[in-house]
């Protein structure tokens, strides 16, 4: 039998020693405390109402929402020729209304080329049934009376938005689209706070937007009112020049995770601050994560 060479029989025995020594070390000390985690609130929004229900951004999708007993509604602001408020997703009309068939040559359709008379003549419902966009109505989840009443479905005003939303004692997230480089973008975050004002609903509402400025503007007008900062899904955590004069000026803004193209829900977090807006709108004192219903 081939013998163990006596300086590695030694070697291993200091090791163990050493390892035993550590163990006993280390159980002699307790555990750091775990950190305590916030109590965080989810909140159902209905994302431009209940938008695989019903045609986003209409009052449909918001009485759909409601009836789902979503915790809230989201919606699009933009600014009509006439400097009108109107509730409206993207900086063109073809998606989601015939403006094709009724102004064949008012191409590119730029909501803010046209008149608030003239996206009144629109109908903003038919082409949700031509194309079923989250397959709803061909799941059955859409019934034929409402298919029905959605042909001809009319493009609100803010006005009649905020105004079902406070006749309903709910609550509204309102995003003010990027109007940049269009004659709307010198009053539309103004304009927007004025209206809520006027109607009594500075309680009711959160205002937000991937245009960090107008939130700026939005805090100028009525600090009161809760914000948020939208930035895209994978951008950089650094903050922008405005987001540090947002917080220098007004405190920590919440910031709003958002995927754009509208494939995933939306995640909403803030600072101890933020607190206020889970208050707000959820009756809670703890800041809420959100996930945004269909």
């Amino acid at each position: 039998m081939k013998r163990i060479n006596p300086l590695v029989y030694l070697l291993f025995l200091a090791l163990l020693a050493i390892g035993l020594a550590g163990c006993r070390e280390n159980s002699s000390v307790s555990n750091p405390p775990k950190e305590e985690k916030p109590n965080m609130t989810v909140l159902n929004i209905a994302h431009r109402g209940a938008r695989s229900l019903a045609p986003e951004n209409t009052l449909a999708a918001a009485r759909k929402g409601l009836e789902l007993k979503a915790d809230l509604w989201e919606l699009d602001v933009a600014v009509t020729a006439d400097d009108e408020l109107v509730v409206l997703h993207d900086d063109t009309l073809e998606r989601t209304s015939n403006v094709q068939q009724v102004f064949p040559q008012r191409k590119p359709w730029e909501v803010w080329t046209f008149s608030l008379a003239e996206l009144r003549s629109l109908d903003f419902g038919t082409w949700f049934l031509e194309t079923d966009p989250f397959k709803q109505i061909q799941a059955g989840a859409v019934s034929l009376e409402e298919q029905a009443a959605f042909a001809g479905e009319p493009i609100p005003t803010l006005r009649e938005a905020l105004e079902f939303t406070r006749q309903n004692g709910w609550k509204v997230n309102i995003e003010i689209k990027d109007a940049s480089n269009t004659p709307g973008d010198a009053f539309i975050a103004e304009k927007v706070v004025e209206l809520v004002q006027e109607l009594g609903m500075t309680e009711s509402v959160l205002i937000s937007s991937f245009n960090h400025s107008y939130l700026l503007r939005v805090k100028a007008v009525e600090p009161a009112i809760v914000t948020a900062a939208l930035v895209p899904l994978g951008a950089s955590a650094r903050p922008s020049p405005t987001d540090q004069r947002s917080r220098r000026h007004h405190g920590s803004v919440p910031s709003v995770r958002a995927d754009t193209a509208g494939r995933t829900g939306q995640a909403l977090a803030w600072p101890p601050q933020g607190r206020e807006l889970g208050r707000r709108l959820h009756g809670s004192s703890s800041g809420p994560g959100r996930r945004d219903r269909r």
